[in-house]
């Protein structure tokens, strides 16, 4: 079209160039990108903002981000577009520091911003969310008044969500004036990412009152919620939901619902769901080989793997490392090496995010040796790859290694996550290393990016009560901005056999049962406590029956 132009005499002009660039949207179209850059450049039509935003756009889409820079730095004249141009880049690359300092130098140069501008800002921030870095974005979105604008308030109900801010997800939630699917499902998984499966089913049946129709997207949300044998009630609710809803047969809901049934221990229940699906995708297959590899049912992981090759499904690298990850276990070393073999055959050995599932699996596994060699062979290391060998080398009770490992990550640049701080402390803990393990804290408190999550809380109440110190235990206990939950109150009870307190350990004990009435554990370390000492007093006893 554009050679016809130039044969009969036609000049283009910059909407000419703006669709020529339109059109070029993948790596493969870079070089006739970069020919129309040569057109445009040629023409002298770089300087409207219309076709340097184009430019800029077209690079973005190409992969070339080094290009889409140049273009950004070569350009005098900018407009709101252009700059939410440049912040939808450094957004599409994670980069939410670069993009706060967009907009600033957008604001400094007089342009306001709009819902587009706020929308690429927090995408920036969704991978790796702080409570701090949200709750700046969203003090910026009041004063500029788009905290109503329904899109913004829903991508900030995400990001809240993700970064465990649930208070803060509800407060822009309820002021929003109107609310969609959209902002129900973002609310509901907001929500689930706590773990609260009561609340989603309330949430949901809320959104169904007012008249909201949940989606497929909003079921799959709720879904993942119910994660333990406790929350299966939740579940097999949400089930008849989805039943009534004649979503039971969408791939993306039945797959919700395998994983489901598969972390609350309903095996049977997860492989009906899965047979009776009329199509089944490698991430549906996935969810069936991750719960058979959850409950240990390692024959049945085998036969699904040989199925997939019989329907001509090639398995994923992300369904060894679901494999990998349920192979995780002192018994289950045998099974890994297995899989590690199997893997290799379909060329994934060299998968970053394989190779983090093996050294991670071997390290639980207590094989040091293979989980080091792993790790030494990796081309490119990431967090999750330091904080595998971090927790390798802890879970053998060998801190000393695990803190060289975590000094080493800090002198590579690599910034610990919530995940390694935990991994590090309790290495240290396990290990009687009690000053390590609060300059780890430490260390992680001065991160302010890093949110406190009920982990880093049980963490902390170990490495305390490990000293004798039970008192303070409770008291960071009564500090949690959350409900202690089972494993909180189990670690102080650990503690309370340590240093044989009795009278701390029933008390303990009974809010264990509260909150988890399904366990033994309580009753069993009270009875080692109690044994060859003196027999349970009775109004103790009395206390715990009523649990």
């Amino acid at each position: 079209m554009y050679e016809g132009m130039q044969r009969e005499g036609v000049k283009p002009n910059e909407y000419t160039f703006v669709y020529l660039l339109s059109s070029c949207d993948d790596k493969s179209a870079l070089e006739e990108g970069r020919h129309v850059h040569m057109l445009i450049f040629i023409s002298e039509c770089e300087a409207y903002a219309a076709v340097s935003t184009a430019l800029i756009c077209m690079y973005n889409r190409c992969g070339s981000l080094d290009d889409a820079w140049h273009v950004a730095d070569s350009t005098y004249v900018k407009d709101t577009i252009s700059w939410n141009a440049l912040i939808a880049v450094s957004a599409e690359h994670g980069d939410g520091n670069n993009s706060m300092q967009l907009f600033r130098q957008m604001q400094i140069e007089g342009f306001t911003p709009n819902e587009a501008t706020f929308l690429s800002i927090l995408s920036a921030f969704m991978d790796r969310p702080g409570p701090l870095a949200v709750k700046r974005i969203h003090a910026l979105i009041r004063i500029y008044q788009f905290d109503v604008n329904i899109a913004v308030a829903n991508a900030l109900i995400t990001l809240y969500g993700k970064c465990g801010s649930i208070e803060d997800a509800r407060l822009v939630f309820y002021r929003m004036p109107v609310q969609n699917v959209i902002s129900w499902t973002a609310m509901i998984a907001a929500t689930a990412e706590c773990g609260w499966s009561k609340e989603v089913t309330l949430l949901l049946q809320k959104m169904q009152s007012e008249g909201v129709a949940p989606d497929k997207i909003t079921f799959a949300s709720s879904l993942s919620s119910c994660v333990k044998h406790e929350s299966l009630l939740d579940g097999l609710w949400l089930h008849a939901c989805i039943i009534r809803s004649g979503l039971e047969s969408d791939v993306v809901v039945g797959t919700a619902l395998i994983t489901m049934y598969g972390k609350c221990g309903s095996i049977e229940t997860a492989r009906k769901v899965f047979e009776r699906l009329p199509k089944r995708d490698v991430i549906c297959w996935n969810a069936m080989i991750g719960s058979y590899a959850q409950c240990g049912h390692n024959h049945e992981v085998s036969e699904l793997l040989r199925e997939m090759g019989m329907v001509d499904l090639k398995p994923s690298k992300i369904t060894f490392v679901s494999i990998l990850d349920s192979c995780a276990s002192g018994s289950a070393l045998d099974e890994g090496r297995c899989i590690h073999a199997c893997l290799m055959e379909y060329d994934f050995e060299t998968e970053l995010v394989v190779l983090n599932a093996l050294v991670n699996m071997y390290g639980k596994c207590g094989s040091l040796e293979d989980s080091q060699r792993l790790f030494d062979k990796m081309d490119e290391k990431n967090v999750v790859s330091w904080t595998a060998i971090i927790a390798a080398y802890g879970q053998q009770g060998q801190g000393k290694e695990a803190m060289v490992f975590f000094e080493k990550m800090k002198e590579e640049g690599v910034v610990p996550n919530g995940i390694t701080f935990i991994s590090a402390v309790s290495a240290c803990s396990h290990a009687g290393m009690v000053e390590e393990a609060f300059y780890c804290l430490f260390s992680m408190v001065q991160q302010s990016e890093i949110m406190f999550t009920a982990e880093h809380y049980d963490c902390m109440v170990d490495l305390i009560c490990r000293t004798g110190l039970l008192s303070h235990g409770q008291a960071v206990i009564s500090s949690m901005p959350f409900q202690p939950n089972a494993t909180t109150w189990m670690a102080f009870l650990g503690a309370c056999k340590m240093h044989s307190n009795m009278s701390e350990a029933v008390q303990s004990s009974v809010y264990v049962l509260e909150v988890d009435s399904y366990t033994a554990a309580p009753y069993v370390l009270l009875s080692n406590i109690y044994s060859g000492t003196n027999k349970l007093p009775e109004e103790d006893f009395e206390e715990l029956i009523k649990c």
